[in-house]
């Protein structure tokens, strides 16, 4: 529900299912997408320091979740930090070269139930954090 509510565009909803579902399992080895789930929630909310912890203990459990990394790399260009963002940018477009934000915003844009404002606001941070259109 946590995912399903930041995808919607309903980010303290999403955050409050992420609160109970970690707390009900904190060993749940898929626990790494409550923390995407998290992030995203956060980026709404313009919480990056919030964005940053949730998307370091996501790669904590699962380093070959990409999108944690893209996360990571929004909030710390968000937080001034540019260096480290784009060092970490660089490293994840070596994981997935063919990365292009038009056409992941594109793929999201038609996806059900996620909201205009999510993939809008997603689409800005990642082309201002550097990553090809």
């Amino acid at each position: 529900m946590s995912v399903l509510s930041a995808f919607a565009g309903q980010p303290q909803q999403a955050l409050d299912y992420a609160y109970v579902a970690l707390r009900l399992s904190p060993r749940d080895p898929f626990a790494f997408r409550i923390h995407m789930a998290s992030a995203l929630a956060n980026i709404l909310l313009e919480n990056y320091e919030a964005v940053l912890r949730s998307a370091e203990q996501g790669i904590a459990q699962n380093p070959r979740a990409i999108v944690l990394f893209r996360y990571k790399t929004i909030a710390l260009n968000e937080l001034g930090r540019t260096k480290e963002a784009q060092i970490l940018r660089d490293q994840t477009l070596d994981m997935m070269p063919s990365f292009s934000t038009h056409a992941f915003i594109h793929n999201i844009a038609f996806s059900a139930g996620v909201a205009e404002t999510l993939w809008n606001r997603y689409q800005e941070l990642l082309l201002r954090a550097g990553f090809p259109e």
